[in-house]
């Protein structure tokens, strides 16, 4: 058991080595344009990373896409970290578990109770939670036999496992039994450090996709009617492109792609497997939608559509949109998850 153990920190170790290495490099890319940009042209740091990005998408959005997929490697790793425990508790017993943080766990055994519901005779075992001395609250587990009309065990019992998260570790208590009818319990209990950096993982690799596949009819529709209206009769002169493209023709592209994105996005939140069951990430459709009809409104009425990322970061409006679906995304995969 001791050498695996070994084993296994050593690799974790090359790995989260290999993370900081390809973390440094791009940070170091990053650093080198924004600095770059702002000699050559005196922008802000956020102005000349907006805009850093906006002008080489397909680099820089894959420098997103590896950063996401460090921050996995680094997620994944830290699961060499963890801390199993089981323990037969009676109720008042405790025990004590520390977790790769330093953060002392204290788990007291308060009871079981059965009751029914529904289609399943369910058996509920609840610990109450201490962190580094102070009260976390209480946390309860199922065990669950559903059964049918007759009372009549129809499926092998199922369990309903309690978990606490947040951005370290997540608890994870799993009953698996009462011992012969009586209040003792029989626990399983998990410290899981950096299981929601698997998710922010993934939200910043959809994130750099997103930013190297930008270029779609949208974008190159409200870009191009901007250069148009901007240019007018010229337009073909500055660029022989423009002069394949009407007004009507942007429009009815624009149209198509505006609607497939928000009612693809909207498709999405009900249906990906890895949201949350009860639907509650539609909550973020109305940011999503109203982005895309701010940044329409500002191309079409305003003609600004020529540079998005300049658009991206002076509008308030937008801006402020996308904080709110950021932290409502947040906020309700950290609710439930």
């Amino acid at each position: 058991m001791g050498g695996t153990v070994r084993k296994a920190n050593k690799e974790t170790i090359v790995a989260l080595a290999l993370a900081g290495f390809v973390t440094g490099t791009i940070a170091q890319e990053f650093y080198r344009g924004i600095r770059a940009r702002r000699r050559m042209h005196g922008e802000s740091v956020p102005v000349a990373f907006g805009r850093l990005i906006g002008r080489n998408r397909r680099r820089y959005g894959g420098y997103l896409v590896h950063a996401g997929i460090v921050i996995y490697f680094v997620a994944f790793a830290g699961m060499a970290f963890r801390r199993q425990q089981e323990a037969t508790l009676k109720p008042g017993e405790s025990i004590e578990m520390r977790s790769p943080f330093g953060h002392n766990y204290r788990f007291t055994h308060l009871g079981i109770s059965q009751y029914e519901a529904l289609n399943r005779v369910v058996s509920a075992a609840t610990v109450e939670v201490t962190k580094d001395g102070r009260r976390a609250g209480l946390m309860t587990s199922e065990k669950r036999q559903h059964v049918d009309s007759f009372k009549r065990p129809t499926f092998e019992p199922s369990t309903e496992v309690a978990i606490r998260s947040n951005l370290q570790e997540d608890v994870y208590m799993v009953f698996a039994g009462a011992v012969n009818g009586t209040e003792e319990a029989v626990y399983r209990f998990n410290l899981n450090p950096l299981v929601w950096w698997v998710w922010y993982g993934g939200i910043i690799m959809a994130l750099g996709g997103l930013i190297v596949m930008w270029p779609l009819a949208t974008r190159g529709g409200t870009k191009r009617r901007a250069e148009g209206n901007l240019l007018q009769g010229g337009a073909a002169s500055h660029r022989s492109t423009l002069a394949m493209y009407t007004p009507a023709l942007l429009d009815q592209m624009t149209s198509m792609v505006t609607a497939s994105t928000v009612i693809s996005y909207a498709l999405y939140t009900f249906t990906a497997e890895n949201l949350p069951t009860n639907h509650a990430m539609m909550l973020t459709i109305p940011f999503v939608a109203y982005g895309v009809f701010r940044y329409l409104y500002l191309s079409l009425t305003r003609n600004e559509g020529g540079s998005p990322e300049e658009v991206l970061l002076k509008d308030v409006p937008l801006l402020l949109t996308v904080v709110g679906w950021v932290a409502t995304s947040m906020i309700v995969l950290t609710a439930y998850r």
